[in-house]
Order: C-alpha cells, then sequence, then structure tokens
C-alpha cells in the first residue's frame, strides 16, 4: 500500500501528471487563464499560501512555475 500511495501523491502533487492535465485540462478560456498565468510569472513570488496543506516559503516562484508550466 506504501507504494500505491507514494504514487497518487506523485501524480497528484504539483508537476506530476494528473495534476498538469487538471491544470491544463480544466480551462474554459485558455488564452485569458494563459495571459493571466504570464502576468503571475512576472510577479517577485516570494511565498505561496494556499488555501490547505503547507506555506510554501522555498523556492516558491519555482514551485508556481512547475505547477503551472502547461500554462506558461
Amino acid at each position: 500500500m506504501p507504494g500505491a500511495l507514494n504514487f497518487l501523491f506523485k501524480t497528484f502533487s504539483p508537476g506530476g501528471g494528473l495534476h498538469k492535465k487538471l491544470i491544463a485540462g480544466s480551462v474554459q478560456d485558455r488564452d485569458s487563464v494563459v495571459a493571466s498565468a504570464k502576468q503571475v510569472d512576472a510577479l517577485d513570488i516570494q511565498r505561496i499560501i494556499p488555501l490547505h496543506g503547507d506555506v510554501i516559503e522555498t523556492d516558491a516562484h519555482q514551485k508556481w512555475k512547475v505547477a503551472y508550466q502547461g500554462l506558461l
């Protein structure tokens, strides 16, 4: 069971295969979302405070780029 859980966590984690597909495939107006993602990418992101989970304070901008690379 630990191997299956590890697989699921990697798949759903930012940068994971399913996460990428959900982010890129769940938008209705792709051009608008891409433009918004590029605006966010231009910011100096130092910290990400998610609705749930841990606050990201180390390499926040790079981690954001990994999560949204399908839209940049």
